[in-house]
């Protein structure tokens, strides 16, 4: 399945790029995506990825369709075919 990750923030400024394509397996799930970017963008790691355990670091996560955050709960879930989903971090300040 293919599933497009765009970059936001921290994510655009170490990859150097807007957004990238991912090929994974019809059962693959977002740790699956995580382990792509991991290997893509070697960059991620240790500041927005822990490649270890295929998590996120912090606050960086992943939004889908720009309508909701996947929670590290859902990580070993399937994403949908052509799914849009954007790396992000959260920030919360006052």
């Amino acid at each position: 399945m293919n599933i497009e990750v765009e970059f936001i923030g921290v994510s655009r400024v170490l990859s150097g790029v807007s957004k990238a394509e991912f090929s994974i397996s019809s059962n693959g799930s977002y740790r699956d995506i995580i382990s792509e970017l991991s290997k893509k963008y070697p960059q991620f790691n240790g500041q927005l990825i822990d490649p270890e355990n295929k998590t996120f670091i912090g606050s960086s996560m992943f939004n889908l369709d720009g309508k909701r955050m996947i929670k590290p709960s859902e990580l070993d879930n399937s994403p949908e075919e052509n799914g849009h989903l954007i790396l992000m971090s959260v920030l919360a300040g006052g």
